[in-house]
């Protein structure tokens, strides 16, 4: 190689990356925003795979605020479709370091529901009651089974933060008594949309 003071074009060769996500990821390092291809947002279950996919390529070529780009838009996603989290895509995110913002908002969509199992095992009652809490308990259990299991199994970040996280929703609670001192009403704050909700 000859020194002519140019600077010198480096290759880099990503055989295990599709050519529409280095795309994004080169978009994300310019203009700080990214648009996905249609083919990529088909599903929001798609979507999350693309966003996943973008963030560990933005770590892999050092693009700093990638991961704070993404966990914006996944935010959004799972703010409209909770059930969208596929096991994988929680599997993936806990390949990211611990505190990345891709997990913190997964652990957070994932915190309510969550919540809600512990406090029905705690209290031993397992009824389902109508009203905002079923929605979440519906999108999150296969019976009485954490429908992410397997995941707090195998990957303990996620079960620890998890957990942290019920511990919070519990310690923010918000109670208020009757002036009669005869009823007793309990909220809890929900991590991913700061909407109250009560058991």
């Amino acid at each position: 190689m000859e020194a002519t003071g140019d600077p010198t074009a480096e290759t880099v060769e990503l055989p295990d990356v599709e050519r529409r996500i280095f795309d994004l990821a080169i978009q994300m390092a310019i203009t700080k925003s990214f648009q996905p291809h249609n083919s990529q947002t088909r599903t929001k279950k798609m979507e999350i795979t693309t966003l996943l996919q973008l963030v560990i390529l933005g770590t892999r070529l050092g693009f700093s605020g990638a991961g704070h780009i993404a966990a914006t838009r996944l935010k959004e996603i799972l703010m409209d479709r909770r059930n969208a989290l596929q096991e994988s895509h929680i599997e993936t995110a806990y390949t990211l370091g611990k505190g990345h913002p891709i997990r913190k908002v997964i652990v957070q969509s994932l915190g309510r529901a969550y919540f809600i199992l512990k406090q029905g095992r705690a209290s031993k009652k397992q009824v389902y009651r109508r009203g905002e809490a079923d929605n979440a308990r519906r999108n999150a259990f296969d019976g009485d089974k954490f429908i992410f299991q397997d995941q707090l199994d195998t990957i303990d970040d996620f079960n620890l933060e998890l957990s942290i996280q019920a511990i919070d929703i519990l310690h923010d609670r918000n109670e208020i008594t009757s002036r009669s001192g005869k009823t007793r009403t309990i909220t809890y704050t929900d991590p991913l949309s700061e909407e109250s909700f009560s058991l």
